[in-house]
C-alpha cells in the first residue's frame, strides 16, 4: 500500500502490523451498542444503549445506590444522573432515599419495567447470537473468560492507582 508523505511524495507505507488490543476492543465495543440500539429500535424499545444497559442491570440487583451502579458500568456517577432521570421519567426507574445514609439514593425498577427488560434482554441475546455467529460455542466462552480477566486486571490497576494518589 502506498501513502503520501509531509512533502506529499508517494511512499511505500510500512507492513501491516498486528492490530492492537485496545482498538480492536473498542471497535468490537462501538459496533456492538450500534447494532443493539437498531435492534431495539426495530423491535420498538426506544432506549440508548446506556439506558438499557443501566435498566438491565438495575433489574438483576433489584435495588441500589446510585453510585454502585455507576461503578459497575465503569461510568463517572453524573453521567450516570442523565440516564436515571430519563429512565425515572418513563416510569421504568424510581429514587428513594437511603435509609441508612441520607446523603445516598437507591435505585430499583419499577414493576411495569420487567416486561421491557425482559424484551431487551431477548433483543440482545439475538444480537449476540449474530455477532458471535462465526465463533464455536467454545470460543465465545474463552473469549468471555479472556475479556474478563483483561478487566479484572484494569481494576486492579485502577484500584492501585487510586490508592496510591
Amino acid at each position: 500500500m502506498s501513502v503520501s508523505d509531509a512533502r506529499g511524495e508517494i511512499v511505500q507505507a510500512p507492513p501491516e502490523t498486528e492490530e492492537s488490543i485496545p482498538l480492536l476492543l473498542s471497535d468490537v465495543t462501538r459496533m456492538f451498542w450500534r447494532r443493539l440500539e437498531a435492534a431495539m429500535r426495530a423491535n420498538d424499545l426506544d432506549f440508548t444503549a446506556g439506558e438499557a444497559r443501566a435498566l438491565v442491570q438495575a433489574y438483576k440487583a433489584a435495588s441500589f445506590r446510585q453510585t454502585s451502579l455507576a461503578e459497575r458500568m465503569c461510568i463517572e456517577p453524573m453521567t450516570l444522573v442523565g440516564v436515571i432521570d430519563r429512565l425515572e421519567k418513563r416510569g421504568l426507574l424510581e429514587r428513594t432515599a437511603d435509609p441508612h445514609d441520607r446523603r445516598a439514593k437507591l435505585v430499583r425498577v419499577t414493576p411495569g419495567a420487567a416486561p421491557i427488560v425482559e424484551r431487551i434482554l431477548q433483543v440482545a441475546a439475538k444480537v449476540k447470537a449474530e455477532v458471535t455467529s462465526s465463533l464455536s460455542q467454545d470460543e465465545v466462552d474463552t473469549l468471555r473468560q479472556l475479556l474478563a480477566r483483561v478487566r479484572q486486571n484494569l481494576r486492579d490497576l485502577l484500584i492501585e492507582e487510586a490508592a496510591a494518589s
